[in-house]
């Protein structure tokens, strides 16, 4: 406190020395100033104009002379500024030396700190599970965490986030139930179809989500939550390009799904947003089923998958622990698409698009033309040559099956080629044109 009393004291002698030189002078503080300045300390400054005011008065020293004035001293300022500085330079020694001293002594405190750190961040969290939980439009409940393979049940489920933002609406909350039927197969898949915006990938998300609360010791959105311990979460939702990398918006959905299936084991929950939409119709759909086929059967994962490809439900037909399910949607009195966001068993058969599009404002003749297209592709779908077309698949399969059977490794290379002739000629009927590409032997 004595360097700081002392160094005010000189500062206050500068002061008065200023006021007296000004008043020498005859200028006020507009025209005289008094600056301090590294390398010179504390001097007068004033303009070049003014500068005769001091020329020849060996009382004032003159520093330097530049553009924006000329700057001077005088002995007593000279001294002042000098007695100053060495108060200053004293003064910073032993603030710097005080610091450090400080520092090591609060050093000896880190772990503490550390600890409390952890303590009330720790509290941070579980506070706002709480407040969450307590404050939520509904109920939530407290989660049972299960073994790895004991299935995933959630009752009554909510998304948290929607249901904040619906302004009190009731939110129509959905079961959700992934249990193997087949024991050796060990993993459940729910494959979700329905129409557009009927809330088939809030459905999928609100698994992911509560999965996640419950991890990591949260009530949860729902009348009951069985889940079993989860090692990965991995979802595949959304649709986005990356020009900046030269990736396109159906390659950022194969590196993304490649990943998936990379990472993904027995006991991750898988959760797949309407694949192969950035491709061709046939494309996408070989990939769908292919990729679908792959978890359940090798990687053996709970999986929620979204998809507007309804032939994708033809793989309940061939894996027991697939299960179907769709949102619902109908229409009114005046023919309008009405969304009732309620899931249920089974596929659905369409999608609503053209409803969707109608209710997002497109020009008639663009709807009316949408639908005209949709039913004559519908019609060739269901017609004459779909009927041929299906004929000659099932033909197909069963040459399939009968080649297969052939005991070839008992055969000569002539009785084999004699046999795969005659399941040829079986193959291929007269009336049916789809069969006549089938190369011969």
């Amino acid at each position: 406190m004595e360097l700081k009393e002392k160094k005010d004291e000189i500062l206050s002698d500068i002061s008065e020395t200023y006021q007296a030189t000004r008043g020498l002078l005859g200028l006020d503080a507009e025209k005289l100033k008094l600056e301090k300045k590294d390398g010179l300390g504390y001097c007068y400054r004033l303009t070049r104009k003014d500068e005769k005011l001091i020329r020849d008065r060996k009382a004032f020293i003159v520093i330097e002379t530049r553009k924006d004035g000329v700057r001077f001293t005088n002995k007593d300022l000279r001294g002042l500024s000098s007695q100053y500085y060495e108060l200053a330079e004293e003064y910073n020694t032993k603030q710097t030396e005080l610091k450090r001293k400080t520092l090591e002594v609060v050093s000896t405190y880190l772990l503490v700190f550390e600890d409390c750190a952890v303590s009330v961040a720790e509290l941070d969290v579980l506070v706002s599970f709480a407040c969450v939980a307590a404050d939520a439009p509904e109920m939530y409940t407290r989660p049972t965490i299960l073994a790895p393979g004991n299935g995933l049940r959630i009752d009554a489920r909510r998304h948290p986030m929607v249901e904040e933002s619906l302004d009190g609406k009731p939110f129509i909350s959905n079961d959700i139930k992934l249990v193997a039927k087949m024991e050796r197969d060990g993993a459940a898949m729910s494959i979700i179809t329905g129409p557009n915006m009927g809330g088939k990938s809030t459905y999928i998300k609100m698994a992911g989500v509560i999965a996640l609360m419950a991890h990591i010791g949260c009530f949860v959105p729902a009348q009951r939550a069985d889940i079993p311990i989860t090692d990965r979460i991995l979802a595949r939702v959304g649709a986005g390009d990356n020009q900046l990398r030269g990736v396109s918006t159906f390659m950022a959905e194969m590196l993304e799904t490649a990943a998936i299936l990379r990472s993904a084991t027995s006991r991750s929950l898988v959760i797949i947003d309407e694949l192969g939409r950035g491709t061709s119709t046939y494309d996408g759909f070989g990939l769908a089923y292919a990729i679908s086929e792959h978890i359940v059967t090798k990687i053996r994962a709970y999986c929620l998958f979204a998809t507007h490809f309804h032939e994708l439900t033809s793989l309940s037909a061939v894996h027991e622990n697939v299960q179907n399910l769709h949102v619902t949607a109908t229409n009114d009195s005046e023919g309008k698409l009405v969304f009732l966001y309620e899931v249920r068993d089974g596929p659905c058969d369409e999608s609503f698009g053209i409803h969707v599009a109608e209710m997002a404002g497109f020009p008639d003749r663009v709807v009316q033309a949408a639908k005209r297209k949709a039913n004559e592709l519908e019609g060739v779908e269901h017609g004459p040559e779909a009927e041929k077309l299906a004929g000659a698949k099932k033909q197909v399969r069963a040459f399939l099956k009968e080649f297969k059977a052939l005991q070839m490794d008992k055969m000569t290379p002539s009785e084999a080629i004699s046999s795969v002739k005659q399941l040829r000629d079986r193959l291929v009927p007269e009336d049916n044109p789809y069969l006549h590409r089938v190369p011969t032997c």
